[in-house]
C-alpha cells in the first residue's frame, strides 16, 4: 500500500482499473484504490475499479520478473551468497545491514533502473494475430501515445491522500536514508565489475 500511495502522489493520478491476484498483500491496495476512486467518482462500485484474478493469469508479468531477475539480479544474488559462505555477511549484524541499506541498495536500484530503461526502449512488433497490441517502444507509447489511444488516468488531489499517508505514518522507516554514517572505504570496483565488501563505521543509526 505504501508504494501505491507513493506512486499516486508522485504521478498525481491513479489508474481507472487495477487487477491482481488474491494475495494477502493486495487487500490494502484494493481498499485504498477503491476509496480513491470513490472520491473521484462517487458511487463507483468495487468491481468497476478493481478486479481479482487467478495467479495463473499472471504469466506475462511473472515472465517479465523472471527476465529481470536473471538479467539484473543474478550476479548480486550470487555475490551475497558468496559473502555469506565466507562469513562476511550476517543478517543479524548491524554493520552488514547498514552496508546493505546505505551502500548496496543504491547500487541495486541503479542496476534495476538501468534494466527497466533498456526494456522500455525495446520495440514491440506489430502482431497480425493480436490486432489490439499497439506496436512501438513502451516509453514513447507511454509519454507520447498515439491519438487513437484513450487516456484513462484518474486525477488525484493531494488532500485525497492525506488520510492514507497518516495511516502509513511510521511504516517503512527502515528504507529511509541512513544519516551520519561514515563509510570507509566506500566501495571498490574490480575489473570484473564485482564490488568488494566494505568496512563501515557507524556513528549513529536511525531506522
Amino acid at each position: 500500500m505504501g508504494q501505491y500511495v507513493s506512486i499516486v502522489e508522485e504521478r498525481g493520478y491513479t489508474p481507472l482499473l487495477l487487477r491482481s491476484d488474491r494475495g494477502t498483500e493486495t487487500e490494502m491496495v484494493a481498499d485504498c484504490h477503491f476509496q480513491l476512486r470513490r472520491m473521484i467518482t462517487p458511487g463507483v462500485e468495487f468491481r468497476q475499479c478493481y478486479r481479482y484474478g487467478t495467479s495463473k493469469k499472471n504469466q506475462r508479468i511473472e515472465s517479465w520478473w523472471q527476465q529481470m531477475s536473471q538479467s539484473a539480479l543474478t550476479r548480486w544474488r550470487e555475490y551475497f551468497q558468496e559473502l555469506e559462505r565466507n562469513n562476511e555477511w550476517d543478517k543479524e549484524d548491524t554493520s552488514s545491514n547498514v552496508a546493505l541499506l546505505a551502500v548496496y541498495m543504491p547500487i541495486l536500484r541503479r542496476a534495476l533502473a538501468c534494466w527497466v530503461s533498456q526494456w522500455n526502449r525495446h520495440r514491440i512488433r506489430r502482431q497480425h494475430n493480436r490486432p489490439y497490441v499497439v506496436p512501438g517502444q513502451p516509453w514513447k507509447l507511454y509519454h507520447y501515445p498515439p491519438q487513437f489511444v484513450t487516456d484513462y488516468r484518474q486525477p488525484v488531489r493531494d488532500e485525497y491522500l492525506t488520510g492514507f499517508k497518516q495511516d502509513l505514518n511510521g511504516l517503512g522507516k527502515f528504507a529511509s536514508p541512513l544519516t551520519a554514517i561514515i563509510v570507509s572505504p566506500l566501495f571498490c570496483l574490480h575489473a570484473s565489475s564485482t564490488y568488494l565488501p566494505i568496512a563501515l563505521t557507524c556513528k549513529s543509526l536511525r531506522y
